[in-house]
């Protein structure tokens, strides 16, 4: 959503499991550079940052599960003659789709979460899994 003052509101989410003691991160590919991201997209008019969080992962990622609301990390970038704002949320992964929405245009990988750190590019976002990674440790 944009507001007047071309600032674009916009939602991501952080997906995660745990299992045998040990989180994985799924990490989707961006259709224009090809490096690893998380799913992220406007909030439109009368959505809220959780739902945009949700849709964003199952369009992007084809996986479901539950957002925990709770905002972990926020960013601004240059975008569209205007700055994006960017709300953070966990996602605990509950399912995982065979075929999705943009399964043509995109990879999708699950790493350990230190793996995911190293894989991503921009500083942003692997500020955004550190505080995944302190928001995780706080939770037990």
């Amino acid at each position: 959503m944009r507001t007047d003052n071309n600032i674009y509101n916009q939602a991501a989410a952080v997906p995660f499991l745990t299992e045998k003691g040990r989180v994985r991160i799924l990490l989707i590919t961006s259709r224009k550079s090809g490096n690893w991201i998380f799913p992220k997209g406007l909030i439109e008019p009368g959505d809220s940052p959780v739902y945009t969080a949700m849709k964003e992962a199952m369009e992007e990622a084809g996986i479901s599960g539950e957002i925990i609301p709770e905002v972990i990390f926020r960013y601004r970038y240059p975008k569209w003659d205007g700055l994006c704002h960017v709300s953070v949320y966990p996602l605990r992964v509950s399912g995982l789709l065979k075929h999705f929405e943009e399964e043509r245009e995109r990879k999708r990988h699950w790493f350990e979460l230190d793996e995911a750190v190293a894989a991503v590019q921009k500083t942003v976002l692997k500020e955004a899994l550190t505080a995944f990674k302190e928001y995780h440790l706080k939770q037990g």
